[in-house]
């Protein structure tokens, strides 16, 4: 006879092995901004559903990703980085980055800054933006 081992594992449901990472959705949109800078004519496809007289279907739609990024009066570049509509502060207090003179300085900073989330920084800062992006339940 075989003796049970019993144990609290529990299988992974099926939206939790689909559903990516915070760090993972900031690197794609950070690789999305630099194509931007570098070609302003880059879009991204996206899926909407449209309205149709059979009901709503799947539609793919091509646009450009809103830019996180804007020149200031004093004629510097500046960025906040975003996880879906909140802007992440990667130091409390301070969600905007200087990114000096030009869009190069703009492209240098996003790939340092994409460069420190895969290296495991900001991991606290992306958990408090995404934590508060959580939708209340009850």
């Amino acid at each position: 006879m075989v003796s049970l081992k019993f144990c609290d594992v529990q299988p992974k449901k099926a939206i939790d092995a689909r559903r990516r990472l915070p760090q993972e959705i900031i690197l794609d949109a950070i690789t999305h901004q630099i194509s931007l800078l570098k070609d302003p004519a880059f879009v991204v496809e996206r899926v909407r559903y449209q309205k149709t007289d059979g009901g709503y279907k799947r539609a793919a739609v091509a646009k450009p990703p809103r830019k996180w990024w804007w020149k200031g009066d004093n004629g510097n570049w500046y960025i906040q980085i975003h996880l879906g509509t909140k802007v992440v502060s990667l130091e409390p207090g301070k969600p905007t980055l200087l990114c000096g003179t030009t869009e190069k300085g703009a492209v240098a900073v996003l790939e340092q800054v994409a460069c420190m989330i895969r290296d495991g920084k900001f991991a606290d800062a992306i958990a408090a933006t995404h934590a508060q992006m959580q939708r209340k339940k009850g």
